[in-house]
């Protein structure tokens, strides 16, 4: 299988004082090609994507931060044929970090698809950043 994308997007962020604002809009071409068993198959899919985030730094250390995400699929064959597929949803999350020290950062977040006909999908993260 060879797979490769292109996603051109806008981004605008806001700053004021403690609170970050961005907006994203973003595109997606993504094209599959897969031979199998001597049946070759071609999928182009188109879909895009409106997201909104806001940061609030409480502290020097501590970062909330939330999240609202609108994600469609124009066009593009079913992930598993002849199984039903959302082809639009919204996303909703939120995220706790801190900083450890200048370069270590921890975090837990929890996202949650909303409006999907097929999938209820919850996802917890956590982790560590080490930026350089």
């Amino acid at each position: 299988m060879d797979t490769w994308s292109v996603s051109p997007f806008v981004a605008l962020s806001y700053r004021k004082g403690r609170l970050t604002t961005s907006f994203t809009a973003m595109y997606q071409y993504e094209n599959d090609h897969q031979v199998a068993r001597q049946t070759t198959v071609n999928d182009d899919t188109h879909k895009y994507s409106l997201a909104l985030r806001a940061i609030y730094a409480a502290s020097e250390r501590v970062q909330l931060q939330v999240l609202a995400k609108y994600n469609q699929v124009i066009s593009g064959l079913n992930a598993t044929p002849g199984m039903p597929e959302s082809r639009h949803w919204a996303t909703f999350g939120a995220r706790v970090s801190y900083l450890v020290s200048k370069p270590l950062e921890v975090y837990a977040g929890y996202t949650y698809d909303a409006f999907n006909t097929v999938l209820k999908t919850n996802t917890i993260t956590a982790g560590l950043r080490y930026s350089f």
